[in-house]
């Protein structure tokens, strides 16, 4: 029977890679699992995957890692680095297949392995020619040079195409090569890995080439298989992926379970981490029984793969369809399936709360997603599992969707922070749409109107107060602190945000200031009942949280207000 060598590319936290490993090890007794860790995430992490499989017999880790980006010569280099430590190993195996962290099986795996031997001399890879492309450049891939990244360099990228075109410049597709396109996902033959590391081997300057050549995850094996002559399975993969019509891929939750278990392929891609439900019984699929007859290489056209669109079933965010609300935060957070916690405040108070947070553990706690100048990951890191720090353009781009993919990169329960200014539109659905965030504002003193203005001094740039500090007494400070705020965030901004935070309509949402106060139990008996168990590692942390926030003297924080001593809030009141 066939045995299966999975290639798993991955740059996922530790966590969930070793997740995928391990239901891949345990769906099928027999396998084994080559692993790609892109070197644009941590070495802490690929040092715990080291760890957790340095002794398993099951698992390879490449250790020569390649740096991986979207449509980079990285993710055909890291391939072709994991099936030459597959080649050396010895290991036996009769099929590569290449998978990532967000496949997921959708089938007994006995059932592939049973379905490759009734085939087993097809190997299952698209390789068409330029037409299987439905816009963008075409020959353009590879006669011209793409040295610049089109998400993180996407003005060079684009002055690069432009400049190339103008002077005519054409670059030669090595001899003996036909470009063929398709998906990057496939299950390849031994004989014919074997077919590509050779030929890898023997022209390294016809390998190099694709060095330059626009998203070679699409055209490089599936033009080497087609060089070497393999017979291809036209139309069919074993890897179910779908697309809308404006390119986007389209993401598989709770909601797609039974429709995935319907469908005529082994593995689906972009099954979200967040779909705990759908991944759970997928999982204890995999290493079942074979169920069913196995579906015929041919299958329907390619739209019929798309869900069909029910109420219940995700759009923005996940389906990415026409009219689904791009770049609207209120569809986005309609279907938002990741909870997040929000710390919404004065930066220096935001700060010091994601700073204890992330000590407590069980959080993956990320700084200002949404900072004016920069996006903040997490201390140290100008990258979060393929998103970049420098990235603000494409961020701003979309960002309901830029935060849906930043959220779905984090392992455990999210918390971010969110500062007056940083997207005024999301700061007031953050802390109405109680159902998507768990708001925790951080107002210093308390709900007071009194230190409504203490608030906004600190709210503001740095540069901004030095005209608020040189003021002669208090009242003209207060003066102009609120003039500036107004000014900065808009008066209507302020005025709402006021209310939410300040106002008699402000209800009990837990405000962490120099009172000293542990969180109310029926405000956490709310959110545990509101979120579920996810919410757990939160509520075990507040208090420590609470307790640091009371020794805080938030007056402090703003030299010349601390004339006011005690009284304060009282002389504003």
């Amino acid at each position: 029977m066939a045995i299966l060598a999975f290639v798993l590319i991955a740059h996922e936290p530790a966590e969930v890679v070793g997740n995928s490993i391990d239901m891949l090890l345990k769906a099928d007794g027999e396998c084994v699992v080559c692993v790609h860790y892109d070197s644009n995430s941590s070495l802490k992490e690929f040092a715990e995957l080291k760890r957790r499989y340095g002794t398993s017999d099951r698992v390879l880790l490449v250790e020569d890692r390649a740096r991986c980006g979207w449509g980079q010569f990285g993710l055909v280099d890291g391939t072709i680095r994991a099936l030459r430590l597959l080649a050396a190993s010895g290991k036996a195996y009769s099929h590569a297949y290449l998978v990532s962290c967000s496949c997921w099986p959708i089938r007994p795996l006995i059932e592939l392995r049973q379905f490759l031997d009734r085939n087993d001399d097809v190997d299952f890879i698209e390789s068409h020619d330029e037409r299987w492309m439905t816009g963008g450049l075409r020959e353009e891939r590879y006669t011209l040079r793409h040295p610049f990244s089109f998400t993180r360099q996407r003005a060079l990228f684009e002055a690069g195409v432009r400049l190339q075109r103008k002077l005519r410049i054409r670059r030669k597709i090595p001899a003996g090569l036909s470009p063929r396109y398709g998906s990057q996902w496939w299950c390849l033959r031994r004989e014919t890995i074997t077919g590509i590391l050779r030929w890898v081997e023997e022209n390294p300057a016809a390998y190099a080439f694709y060095r330059q050549v626009w998203i070679p995850d699409e055209t490089f094996f599936q033009t080497i298989a087609h060089a070497l002559g393999a017979t291809v399975a036209r139309g069919y993969i074993p890897t179910l992926y779908t697309f809308n019509v404006h390119g986007k891929p389209i993401v598989f939750y709770d909601d797609h379970l039974a429709w995935l278990q319907q469908q005529p392929h082994f593995f689906a891609r972009k099954v979200a981490l967040s779909a705990e439900r759908c991944r759970a019984v997928l999982f204890s699929l995999a290493g079942s029984p074979a169920q069913t007859e196995q579906p015929v290489i041919d299958i329907p056209k390619r739209a019929t793969r798309i869900p069909p669109a029910t109420r219940t079933e995700p759009y923005y965010g996940r389906m990415f369809e026409p009219g689904s609300g791009v770049r609207n935060w209120p569809k986005n957070l309609e279907t938002m399936r990741q909870k997040s916690v929000v710390l919404y405040g004065p930066p220096s108070l935001t700060r010091l709360a994601a700073e204890t947070l992330r000590a407590s553990g069980g959080l993956t706690v990320l700084g200002r997603l949404f900072h004016p100048d920069r996006i903040e990951f997490q201390p140290g890191r100008s990258d979060f599992h393929g998103l970049n720090s420098g990235e603000i353009a494409l961020r701003d781009y979309d960002r309901p969707l830029y935060l849906s993919r930043a959220l779905l990169r984090c392992p455990v329960l999210p918390v971010f922070e969110l500062c007056p200014g940083d997207d005024p539109a999301l700061e007031r659905l953050v802390l109405e749409k109680e159902e998507s965030f768990v708001a925790i504002p951080l107002v210093p003193g308390g709900r007071s109107p009194a230190w409504r203005v203490l608030f906004w001094y600190l709210a503001l740039p740095e540069s901004q107060r030095v005209a608020i500090d040189a003021a002669t007494n208090r009242f003209d400070r207060f003066r102009r602190t609120e003039e500036a705020a107004a000014k900065h965030f808009g008066q209507k901004h302020v005025a709402a945000m006021e209310r939410k935070l300040f106002g008699a309509a402000a209800g009990k949402t837990l405000v962490f200031s120099g009172a000293g106060d542990a969180p109310d139990p029926e405000w956490k008996a709310a959110l545990r009942f509101l979120h579920g168990g996810r919410i757990e590692p939160l509520l075990t942390a507040l208090d420590g949280l609470a307790g640091v926030f009371s020794k805080q003297d938030w007056r402090k924080l703003a030299p010349s207000f601390s004339e006011e001593d005690a009284g304060f809030a009282a002389s504003h009141g």
